[in-house]
């Protein structure tokens, strides 16, 4: 009786959520080369992007998603578990073949154009989540519950340590994710029981768990500086969040109130987060940060399709796929010349850049209440100024810029917005 009356109370919210917002408005249908169902995607910068899902299907675009063309992974009867890319060349796939020989590991070593598959050593042990730190170092977990680590590419791998004292330290993991070559996090848990966070502080040798909600986690993303987010959810409480300000050291658990569960999300700007709910047929939209106590509105999927991932690779660029190969494009026509959604600002404010750490490309968000003289300037460490991004008045609204730093160090630079009185820096951290 409770279960049913948590799932009829997350019904009355979306019916009384998305009076005014629908899917279509935001999302618009692109050709697909597949009818075969996309799970995950990838994208290593805003030109070249993978998906992947049924019968080891795996699509590329290398133009920014204009046109996407198939890759032959050589798995035709499982799906494509996970994906993960260094960059434009360097890439892994996991497939499993539950019954007979267990987890398959691809390798690409030039865009996807060519796979190379083996086998993990155990045939009994069932992974479905993959990093990579570098060209040599990388971790593997999945629904077996175990975490393994490579210090050579995949040629070896070694069983990490996990530790048993606080809560269930073998349920399934859905999500890798290091914010460096020490920390590192990975989410998963069971129905009915337990979403769990492991973190490591000792680059991956270790790793402690917690159990903060009562359904599974997802899907980990660092939203800026020290700040860790997950989701997921299930069927009876619905769309969860958990939110850490601290890199972990504290969290925040909330539900969205959104029926279903979070497959996955991505943050358009530093203050819009969209999330995909799969079988659930909506889309979980927050516009302040996803900050603890913020509201989500609860939008239909555009043209109820199931969408398994999502991913924006700027604030006009955004992709979401799912059911039947279904690829939707953010429909960028609806958010105006500035990249906000017409609404004039509260107040003059200037955003911490996003991504943070980037390589090389960021976006710097800033909003005006009041037409003004702007200044938006990139210092390096040492208080020199190497960039101005602008430098003239302009109108009330919210502003994106990008900053591409390609031909600049790795490093600490700081970003100085002036506007009237005014003023404020952020630290943008570049990595190579």
């Amino acid at each position: 009786m409770f279960k049913f009356l948590n799932i009829f109370h997350f019904f009355l919210i979306i019916t009384t959520s998305v009076t005014a917002l629908y899917g279509e408005d935001y999302w618009l249908r692109q050709n697909s080369p597949t009818g075969k169902t996309l799970y995950k995607c990838f994208f290593a910068d805003s030109i070249y992007g993978w998906a992947s899902g049924d019968s080891g299907i795996i699509i590329h675009t290398s133009n920014a998603g204009a046109n996407w063309s198939i890759q032959q992974s050589g798995i035709t009867d499982y799906k494509i578990e996970e994906l993960f890319f260094l960059n434009r060349r360097l890439g892994w796939a996991i497939s499993n073949n539950y019954q007979f020989t267990g987890t398959n590991i691809l390798i690409t070593t030039n865009g996807g154009f060519n796979w190379i598959n083996s086998l993990f050593p155990d045939p009994d042990l069932v992974f479905n989540t993959i990093f990579f730190l570098d060209s040599l170092s990388g971790f593997i977990s999945g629904q077996s519950g175990v975490i393994y680590r490579t210090t050579n590419g995949g040629a070896d791998w070694l069983r990490c340590g996990i530790d048993s004292t606080e809560c269930p330290h073998l349920l399934p993991k859905q999500d890798l994710f290091f914010i460096n070559s020490s920390t590192g996090f990975s989410c998963g848990g069971a129905i009915d029981y337990t979403g769990v966070v492991w973190k490591t502080i000792n680059g991956g040798l270790n790793w402690a768990p917690f159990c903060l909600t009562p359904e599974p986690l997802n899907v980990i993303k660092q939203i800026g500086i020290n700040k860790i987010v997950l989701m997921g959810g299930d069927f009876d409480f619905g769309a969860n969040v958990v939110y850490s300000a601290n890199n972990g050291i504290s969290w925040n658990y909330e539900l969205t109130g959104c029926f279903g569960y979070v497959t996955g999300f991505s943050l358009r700007t530093p203050a819009e987060c969209w999330a995909v709910l799969g079988a659930a047929q909506l889309m979980a939209v927050n516009l302040d940060s996803i900050k603890p106590g913020t509201s989500w509105q609860c939008l239909p999927s555009p043209e109820s399709e199931e969408l398994y991932d999502i991913e924006f690779t700027s604030p006009t660029f955004g992709w979401a796929f799912g059911s039947r190969g279904s690829i939707f494009k953010y429909n960028s026509a609806i958010i105006g010349i500035n990249g906000n959604h017409n609404n004039i600002p509260l107040a003059i404010r200037l955003y911490q850049n996003y991504p943070n750490p980037f390589n090389p490309v960021t976006i710097i968000n800033y909003e005006l209440r009041v037409t003004g003289y702007v200044k938006l300037v990139i210092y390096d460490a040492k208080g020199k100024e190497i960039s101005s991004l602008i430098n003239k008045e302009q109108s009330p609204g919210n502003y994106l810029m990008e900053w591409d730093g390609t031909n600049f160090p790795s490093g600490i630079y700081f970003c100085r917005m002036t506007a009237g009185s005014f003023s404020r820096t952020v630290k943008m951290v570049l990595l190579k």
